[in-house]
Protein backbone atom coordinates (compact mmCIF):
# COMPACT_ATOMS: atom_id res chain seq x y z
CA UNK A 1 0.00 0.00 0.00
CA UNK A 2 0.90 3.43 -0.27
CA UNK A 3 2.57 5.80 2.61
CA UNK A 4 -0.16 6.61 4.97
CA UNK A 5 -0.28 9.92 6.68
CA UNK A 6 0.23 10.51 10.44
CA UNK A 7 -0.90 14.05 12.87
CA UNK A 8 0.60 13.67 16.30
CA UNK A 9 1.04 17.19 17.23
CA UNK A 10 1.97 16.12 21.00
CA UNK A 11 5.25 14.56 19.57
CA UNK A 12 6.40 18.01 17.99
CA UNK A 13 8.75 19.83 19.71
CA UNK A 14 8.38 23.40 20.22
CA UNK A 15 9.77 24.72 17.26
CA UNK A 16 7.68 23.02 14.87
CA UNK A 17 5.02 25.82 14.31
CA UNK A 18 4.33 25.50 10.72
CA UNK A 19 4.23 22.49 8.80
CA UNK A 20 3.30 23.13 5.34
CA UNK A 21 2.05 20.01 4.68
CA UNK A 22 -1.48 20.22 2.28
CA UNK A 23 -2.66 17.48 3.86
CA UNK A 24 -1.81 19.02 7.49
CA UNK A 25 -0.39 16.00 8.24
CA UNK A 26 3.55 14.41 8.13
CA UNK A 27 4.11 11.44 6.05
CA UNK A 28 5.09 8.23 7.80
CA UNK A 29 6.89 5.29 5.10
CA UNK A 30 7.09 2.64 8.06
CA UNK A 31 3.67 3.21 10.14
CA UNK A 32 5.18 4.33 13.45
CA UNK A 33 6.92 7.55 13.20
CA UNK A 34 7.29 11.02 11.83
CA UNK A 35 9.14 10.86 8.31
CA UNK A 36 9.62 13.24 5.70
CA UNK A 37 10.17 11.31 2.32
CA UNK A 38 8.10 10.77 -0.87
CA UNK A 39 7.20 7.47 -1.23
CA UNK A 40 6.60 4.59 -4.20
CA UNK A 41 2.77 4.63 -5.21
CA UNK A 42 0.91 1.29 -3.90
CA UNK A 43 0.00 -1.51 -6.28
CA UNK A 44 -3.12 -1.17 -8.79
CA UNK A 45 -5.90 -3.29 -8.55
CA UNK A 46 -6.42 -6.83 -10.35
CA UNK A 47 -8.93 -8.20 -12.69
CA UNK A 48 -11.22 -11.00 -11.28
CA UNK A 49 -12.31 -13.91 -13.19
CA UNK A 50 -15.76 -14.05 -14.63
CA UNK A 51 -18.07 -16.64 -14.47
CA UNK A 52 -17.89 -19.19 -17.20
CA UNK A 53 -20.17 -19.18 -20.33
CA UNK A 54 -23.04 -21.75 -20.42
CA UNK A 55 -22.95 -23.82 -22.91
CA UNK A 56 -21.12 -21.56 -26.28
CA UNK A 57 -22.24 -18.24 -24.50
CA UNK A 58 -19.06 -16.61 -24.00
CA UNK A 59 -18.00 -15.97 -20.26
CA UNK A 60 -18.37 -12.59 -18.12
CA UNK A 61 -15.55 -9.91 -18.82
CA UNK A 62 -12.94 -9.98 -15.57
CA UNK A 63 -13.62 -7.00 -13.26
CA UNK A 64 -12.01 -3.97 -12.86
CA UNK A 65 -10.88 -3.20 -9.59
CA UNK A 66 -8.84 0.12 -9.11
CA UNK A 67 -6.76 0.71 -6.03
CA UNK A 68 -5.87 4.16 -4.75
CA UNK A 69 -2.14 5.13 -5.62
CA UNK A 70 0.67 5.48 -3.05
CA UNK A 71 0.16 8.94 -0.93
CA UNK A 72 3.05 11.02 -1.07
CA UNK A 73 3.77 14.14 1.12
CA UNK A 74 1.27 16.49 -0.63
CA UNK A 75 -0.87 14.39 -2.96
CA UNK A 76 -2.28 10.93 -4.04
CA UNK A 77 -0.63 8.97 -6.61
CA UNK A 78 -2.58 7.61 -9.62
CA UNK A 79 -4.47 4.75 -8.72
CA UNK A 80 -3.75 1.37 -10.91
CA UNK A 81 -5.96 0.30 -12.83
CA UNK A 82 -7.27 -3.61 -14.06
CA UNK A 83 -4.73 -5.27 -16.44
CA UNK A 84 -5.18 -5.23 -20.33
CA UNK A 85 -6.71 -8.97 -19.87
CA UNK A 86 -10.09 -7.61 -18.79
CA UNK A 87 -11.74 -9.19 -21.87
CA UNK A 88 -14.55 -12.05 -21.85
CA UNK A 89 -12.96 -15.52 -22.13
CA UNK A 90 -14.17 -17.55 -25.11
CA UNK A 91 -17.49 -19.75 -24.43
CA UNK A 92 -16.66 -23.16 -24.43
CA UNK A 93 -18.90 -26.11 -26.59
CA UNK A 94 -20.35 -26.99 -23.07
CA UNK A 95 -18.65 -24.99 -20.20
CA UNK A 96 -18.25 -21.55 -19.77
CA UNK A 97 -14.82 -20.35 -20.49
CA UNK A 98 -12.74 -18.21 -18.01
CA UNK A 99 -13.15 -14.65 -17.42
CA UNK A 100 -10.17 -12.06 -18.49
CA UNK A 101 -7.60 -11.98 -15.56
CA UNK A 102 -4.83 -8.85 -15.36
CA UNK A 103 -2.50 -7.20 -12.83
CA UNK A 104 -2.95 -3.75 -12.45
CA UNK A 105 -0.47 -1.05 -12.78
CA UNK A 106 1.18 0.10 -9.64
CA UNK A 107 -0.13 3.40 -7.87
CA UNK A 108 1.97 6.61 -8.85
CA UNK A 109 3.83 8.10 -5.49
CA UNK A 110 3.22 11.55 -4.77
CA UNK A 111 6.17 14.18 -5.54
CA UNK A 112 8.66 15.07 -2.61
CA UNK A 113 7.27 18.91 -1.13
CA UNK A 114 8.72 21.28 0.84
CA UNK A 115 8.38 21.34 4.51
CA UNK A 116 8.62 24.75 6.95
CA UNK A 117 9.94 25.17 10.46
CA UNK A 118 9.69 28.65 12.64
CA UNK A 119 11.72 29.03 15.39
CA UNK A 120 10.68 32.60 17.16
CA UNK A 121 12.38 34.55 19.94
CA UNK A 122 10.83 34.74 23.54
CA UNK A 123 10.70 35.58 26.59
CA UNK A 124 10.81 32.67 28.78
CA UNK A 125 13.14 30.23 28.47
CA UNK A 126 10.66 27.15 28.10
CA UNK A 127 9.08 25.26 25.17
CA UNK A 128 5.78 26.42 23.52
CA UNK A 129 6.38 30.25 25.00
CA UNK A 130 4.81 33.11 22.82
CA UNK A 131 5.72 36.21 25.66
CA UNK A 132 8.43 38.94 23.84
CA UNK A 133 12.18 39.24 24.57
CA UNK A 134 12.76 42.36 26.44
CA UNK A 135 15.98 43.60 24.71
CA UNK A 136 17.52 46.29 27.29
CA UNK A 137 19.40 49.47 26.50
CA UNK A 138 22.93 48.98 24.57
CA UNK A 139 24.15 46.08 22.71
CA UNK A 140 22.52 42.20 23.77
CA UNK A 141 23.93 38.62 22.84
CA UNK A 142 21.40 35.92 23.01
CA UNK A 143 21.33 32.27 22.13
CA UNK A 144 18.10 29.98 21.49
CA UNK A 145 18.28 26.82 21.78
CA UNK A 146 15.90 24.06 19.88
CA UNK A 147 15.61 20.10 19.36
CA UNK A 148 15.99 19.36 15.38
CA UNK A 149 12.32 19.27 14.45
CA UNK A 150 12.56 16.14 11.89
CA UNK A 151 14.00 12.79 12.21
CA UNK A 152 15.16 11.69 8.89
CA UNK A 153 17.72 13.22 6.39
CA UNK A 154 17.21 16.75 4.91
CA UNK A 155 18.59 19.30 3.20
CA UNK A 156 16.96 23.69 3.37
CA UNK A 157 16.02 24.77 0.33
CA UNK A 158 14.66 28.81 1.22
CA UNK A 159 14.92 30.78 4.08
CA UNK A 160 13.55 33.79 5.59
CA UNK A 161 13.96 36.40 8.39
CA UNK A 162 10.05 37.23 10.45
CA UNK A 163 10.48 40.58 11.56
CA UNK A 164 9.06 42.00 14.48
CA UNK A 165 10.87 44.67 16.00
CA UNK A 166 13.63 45.89 12.97
CA UNK A 167 14.51 49.14 15.64
CA UNK A 168 16.75 46.82 17.51
CA UNK A 169 17.68 43.96 15.50
CA UNK A 170 21.00 43.78 14.24
CA UNK A 171 21.44 40.27 12.67
CA UNK A 172 20.82 36.49 13.71
CA UNK A 173 23.04 33.35 12.81
CA UNK A 174 21.75 30.04 12.95
CA UNK A 175 24.64 27.29 14.11
CA UNK A 176 24.31 23.87 14.04
CA UNK A 177 25.84 22.47 17.39
CA UNK A 178 26.14 18.96 19.20
CA UNK A 179 22.73 17.64 20.16
CA UNK A 180 21.27 17.59 23.93
CA UNK A 181 19.72 20.81 23.71
CA UNK A 182 16.45 21.47 26.22
CA UNK A 183 14.09 23.03 23.52
CA UNK A 184 12.84 26.42 24.19
CA UNK A 185 15.43 27.51 26.28
CA UNK A 186 18.06 30.46 25.62
CA UNK A 187 21.34 32.03 27.45
CA UNK A 188 23.04 35.57 27.27
CA UNK A 189 26.41 34.59 24.53
CA UNK A 190 29.24 36.73 23.53
CA UNK A 191 28.64 36.11 19.71
CA UNK A 192 31.54 33.53 19.37
CA UNK A 193 31.36 29.85 19.95
CA UNK A 194 35.15 28.62 19.05
CA UNK A 195 34.43 25.73 21.45
CA UNK A 196 30.83 24.35 21.18
CA UNK A 197 31.45 22.46 17.74
CA UNK A 198 29.38 25.54 15.82
CA UNK A 199 28.89 25.02 12.15
CA UNK A 200 27.06 28.11 10.67
CA UNK A 201 23.96 26.82 8.96
CA UNK A 202 22.36 30.55 7.68
CA UNK A 203 22.12 33.89 8.60
CA UNK A 204 20.55 37.72 8.29
CA UNK A 205 21.70 41.46 9.33
CA UNK A 206 20.42 44.88 8.92
CA UNK A 207 18.75 45.40 5.07
CA UNK A 208 19.74 41.72 4.35
CA UNK A 209 17.14 39.80 1.77
CA UNK A 210 15.61 36.27 2.19
CA UNK A 211 17.47 33.05 0.67
CA UNK A 212 16.24 30.99 -1.60
CA UNK A 213 18.55 27.82 -3.25
CA UNK A 214 18.82 27.16 -6.86
CA UNK A 215 16.26 24.68 -8.62
CA UNK A 216 18.67 21.50 -8.15
CA UNK A 217 20.51 22.78 -4.91
CA UNK A 218 19.79 22.29 -1.48
CA UNK A 219 21.49 23.43 1.96
CA UNK A 220 22.97 20.83 3.89
CA UNK A 221 21.11 20.40 7.65
CA UNK A 222 22.13 18.56 10.71
CA UNK A 223 20.23 15.41 11.63
CA UNK A 224 18.49 14.75 14.60
CA UNK A 225 21.23 14.01 16.92
CA UNK A 226 22.44 17.56 16.84
CA UNK A 227 20.50 20.73 17.78
CA UNK A 228 20.05 24.41 16.81
CA UNK A 229 21.64 27.68 18.06
CA UNK A 230 19.62 30.56 17.05
CA UNK A 231 22.26 34.05 17.91
CA UNK A 232 20.44 37.14 18.32
CA UNK A 233 22.41 40.23 18.03
CA UNK A 234 20.21 43.18 19.32
CA UNK A 235 21.41 47.29 19.46
CA UNK A 236 18.82 49.05 21.68
CA UNK A 237 20.06 52.57 21.10
CA UNK A 238 16.77 54.04 22.76
CA UNK A 239 15.85 55.17 26.55
CA UNK A 240 14.06 52.30 27.07
CA UNK A 241 13.21 48.35 27.07
CA UNK A 242 12.00 47.55 23.62
CA UNK A 243 10.44 43.76 23.39
CA UNK A 244 11.10 41.51 20.52
CA UNK A 245 9.62 38.47 19.28
CA UNK A 246 10.94 38.30 15.61
CA UNK A 247 11.95 34.74 13.97
CA UNK A 248 13.32 32.63 11.34
CA UNK A 249 11.50 30.53 8.86
CA UNK A 250 13.39 27.40 7.12
CA UNK A 251 12.16 24.60 4.25
CA UNK A 252 13.34 21.82 4.03
CA UNK A 253 13.25 18.42 1.86
CA UNK A 254 14.48 15.13 2.04
CA UNK A 255 17.77 14.79 1.40
CA UNK A 256 18.67 13.34 -2.15
CA UNK A 257 15.68 15.46 -3.84
CA UNK A 258 18.12 17.87 -5.38
CA UNK A 259 21.38 16.39 -7.25
CA UNK A 260 23.60 18.97 -5.37
CA UNK A 261 24.34 19.90 -1.43
CA UNK A 262 25.44 23.03 -0.53
CA UNK A 263 27.20 24.57 2.56
CA UNK A 264 28.59 27.69 3.88
CA UNK A 265 31.97 29.16 4.09
CA UNK A 266 33.37 32.21 5.82
CA UNK A 267 35.69 33.77 3.68
CA UNK A 268 38.00 37.05 4.21
CA UNK A 269 39.58 38.00 7.68
CA UNK A 270 39.83 38.29 10.82
CA UNK A 271 43.12 40.00 11.41
CA UNK A 272 43.23 43.80 11.43
CA UNK A 273 46.60 44.41 12.48
CA UNK A 274 46.49 42.29 15.39
CA UNK A 275 45.51 43.87 19.03
CA UNK A 276 46.27 47.49 17.28
CA UNK A 277 43.34 47.34 15.23
CA UNK A 278 42.64 49.69 12.16
CA UNK A 279 44.19 53.38 12.27
CA UNK A 280 41.69 55.92 12.86
CA UNK A 281 40.85 58.55 10.21
CA UNK A 282 42.33 56.67 7.41
CA UNK A 283 41.18 54.25 5.06
CA UNK A 284 42.66 50.74 4.80
CA UNK A 285 42.02 47.43 3.21
CA UNK A 286 42.39 43.95 4.83
CA UNK A 287 41.76 40.72 3.10
CA UNK A 288 42.15 36.93 3.66
CA UNK A 289 42.50 33.71 0.80
CA UNK A 290 41.01 30.67 0.48
CA UNK A 291 42.34 27.89 -1.87
CA UNK A 292 40.72 24.78 -3.55
CA UNK A 293 42.44 21.82 -2.47
CA UNK A 294 40.12 19.52 -2.89
CA UNK A 295 40.08 17.59 -6.35
CA UNK A 296 37.02 18.71 -7.55
CA UNK A 297 35.55 21.86 -9.05
CA UNK A 298 33.26 24.10 -6.60
CA UNK A 299 30.63 26.60 -7.63
CA UNK A 300 30.33 29.61 -5.43
CA UNK A 301 26.33 30.45 -6.36
CA UNK A 302 25.85 33.20 -3.83
CA UNK A 303 27.97 35.94 -1.73
CA UNK A 304 27.00 37.58 1.13
CA UNK A 305 29.39 40.54 2.55
CA UNK A 306 29.30 41.62 6.11
CA UNK A 307 31.52 44.34 7.97
CA UNK A 308 30.09 46.86 10.38
CA UNK A 309 29.82 50.42 10.66
CA UNK A 310 33.68 51.38 9.21
CA UNK A 311 32.78 48.68 6.34
CA UNK A 312 32.65 50.46 2.47
CA UNK A 313 33.41 48.00 0.00
CA UNK A 314 33.67 44.43 -0.41
CA UNK A 315 35.60 42.54 -3.30
CA UNK A 316 36.67 39.78 -4.36
CA UNK A 317 39.43 37.92 -6.63
CA UNK A 318 39.97 34.13 -8.11
CA UNK A 319 43.30 33.39 -8.71
CA UNK A 320 43.77 31.58 -11.68
CA UNK A 321 45.30 28.24 -12.69
CA UNK A 322 46.94 30.07 -15.96
CA UNK A 323 48.29 32.69 -13.57
CA UNK A 324 46.01 35.49 -13.87
CA UNK A 325 43.42 37.20 -11.63
CA UNK A 326 40.06 37.50 -12.20
CA UNK A 327 37.97 40.19 -10.00
CA UNK A 328 34.44 37.77 -9.77
CA UNK A 329 32.82 40.24 -6.82
CA UNK A 330 33.06 43.92 -6.03
CA UNK A 331 30.57 46.12 -4.37
CA UNK A 332 30.05 48.83 -2.01
CA UNK A 333 28.82 47.83 1.28
CA UNK A 334 26.66 49.65 3.85
CA UNK A 335 26.07 48.42 7.59
CA UNK A 336 22.04 49.44 7.25
CA UNK A 337 21.60 47.29 3.63
CA UNK A 338 23.49 44.08 4.11
CA UNK A 339 22.00 42.32 1.19
CA UNK A 340 23.84 38.89 -0.47
CA UNK A 341 24.19 38.30 -3.81
CA UNK A 342 23.62 35.35 -6.89
CA UNK A 343 26.94 34.27 -7.87
CA UNK A 344 28.32 31.96 -10.31
CA UNK A 345 32.20 31.55 -9.45
CA UNK A 346 33.93 28.22 -10.29
CA UNK A 347 37.11 27.40 -8.62
CA UNK A 348 39.19 24.50 -10.29
CA UNK A 349 41.57 22.45 -7.95
CA UNK A 350 44.28 24.80 -6.93
CA UNK A 351 42.66 28.26 -7.40
CA UNK A 352 42.05 30.20 -4.94
CA UNK A 353 39.88 33.27 -3.78
CA UNK A 354 40.97 36.52 -1.84
CA UNK A 355 38.37 38.63 -0.23
CA UNK A 356 39.11 42.12 0.46
CA UNK A 357 37.26 44.85 2.73
CA UNK A 358 38.11 47.99 2.42
CA UNK A 359 37.14 50.37 5.85
CA UNK A 360 37.27 54.29 6.86
CA UNK A 361 37.84 54.19 10.42
CA UNK A 362 35.92 57.55 11.50
CA UNK A 363 36.23 57.24 15.13
CA UNK A 364 38.36 58.45 17.37
CA UNK A 365 40.95 55.03 17.82
CA UNK A 366 42.14 52.28 16.43
CA UNK A 367 39.30 49.43 15.35
CA UNK A 368 40.20 46.28 16.23
CA UNK A 369 38.34 43.03 14.94
CA UNK A 370 35.25 41.74 17.56
CA UNK A 371 31.90 41.14 17.48
CA UNK A 372 30.86 44.10 18.98
CA UNK A 373 29.08 46.58 16.62
CA UNK A 374 31.71 49.10 17.89
CA UNK A 375 34.21 46.60 16.69
CA UNK A 376 34.53 45.48 13.15
CA UNK A 377 34.61 42.04 10.89
CA UNK A 378 35.59 41.24 7.72
CA UNK A 379 33.11 38.11 6.11
CA UNK A 380 32.30 37.24 2.27
CA UNK A 381 30.11 34.64 3.48
CA UNK A 382 29.81 31.70 0.73
CA UNK A 383 26.82 29.24 -0.39
CA UNK A 384 29.04 26.63 -2.38
CA UNK A 385 28.76 23.10 -3.73
CA UNK A 386 29.96 20.21 -2.61
CA UNK A 387 29.37 21.20 0.97
CA UNK A 388 32.70 21.21 2.76
CA UNK A 389 34.72 21.56 0.15
CA UNK A 390 35.61 25.01 0.38
CA UNK A 391 36.61 24.56 4.17
CA UNK A 392 40.02 24.51 5.50
CA UNK A 393 39.23 23.70 9.02
CA UNK A 394 40.77 26.78 10.60
CA UNK A 395 37.94 27.90 13.12
CA UNK A 396 36.65 31.59 13.18
CA UNK A 397 36.03 34.43 15.64
CA UNK A 398 39.84 33.79 17.39
CA UNK A 399 41.29 35.95 14.70
CA UNK A 400 42.51 34.11 11.67
CA UNK A 401 44.61 35.74 8.97
CA UNK A 402 42.77 33.42 6.46
CA UNK A 403 39.20 32.55 7.22
CA UNK A 404 38.05 29.44 5.45
CA UNK A 405 36.15 27.90 7.36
Amino acid sequence: MGQRLICAPAMLPFAMLLLSWSAGCSPDPTGNGLGLSANTGGSGGSALAGNGGTGATAGAAGTMVPVTGGIGPDMEGTGGMAGMNDVAGAGGMLAGGAGGMGAGGAGGGGPAVEQCFEFRNHGQPVAGDTSKYPVPYGEQYVCNNYVIPWTGEVEMVRYETLYDNELILHHWLLYDVPGGAIDGTFLPCIGTHVLQDAQLVAGWAVGSNDVEMPPDVGLRMPGPDRSFMLEWHFYNSTDQVQEDGSGIRICVMPKGTRPKTAGMTWLGTEFFNGPAGMPAGVESEFGGTCINDSNEPITIFRLWPHMHQWGRNMASVVHRGDGTDEEVFNKPFSFDFQVSYDANIVLMPGEAITSTCRFHNMSAGPVAFGPSSEQEMCYQFAFSYPAGALDNGIVSLVGANNTCW
